[in-house]
């Protein structure tokens, strides 16, 4: 299942590498590596907003060493100044992602309530790890 899902995000970046190309135009193999450096240098961007935006939570939101609110994040974002591109380019992706998981997982905790009837609490603690 790993490596299905593996092959999928692998197919994925494909996909969206080949959808930035121009269509019925003949490009050359240096126009090619510009978009294909282009878009690393963008991820990697994005990689180290994210890393470092984790590196935060880890280190100011974390109540008993092994979980955090959720909300406290929101907080976070605004104490430390982040800056709209990074929000919305991101983070708010990485916090939907963080929602979906835990929701997941308290779904399977409480198997009588469906998932889509959950919701996160300001009660709710979320294990550290699944950030």
């Amino acid at each position: 299942m790993e490596d299905l899902q593996k092959l999928r995000k692998e197919e994925k970046v494909c996909n969206d590498l080949l959808s930035l190309l121009p269509e019925c135009v003949v490009l050359d193999l240096g126009q090619i590596e510009k978009l294909i450096e282009t878009q690393a240098t963008n991820f990697s961007g994005e990689l180290r907003v994210m890393e470092r935006f984790a590196n935060w939570v880890k280190s100011e939101c974390v109540v008993n060493k092994h979980y955090f609110n959720f909300f406290d994040i929101l907080e976070l974002v605004v104490k430390k100044h982040v800056s709209k591109k990074d929000y919305e380019g991101c983070i708010s992706k990485m916090l939907l992602k963080l929602k979906r998981s835990y929701l997941a997982m308290k779904a399977s905790i409480i198997p009588d309530k469906p998932l889509d009837q959950l919701n996160v609490t300001d009660d709710d603690l979320i294990p550290l790890e699944l950030f």
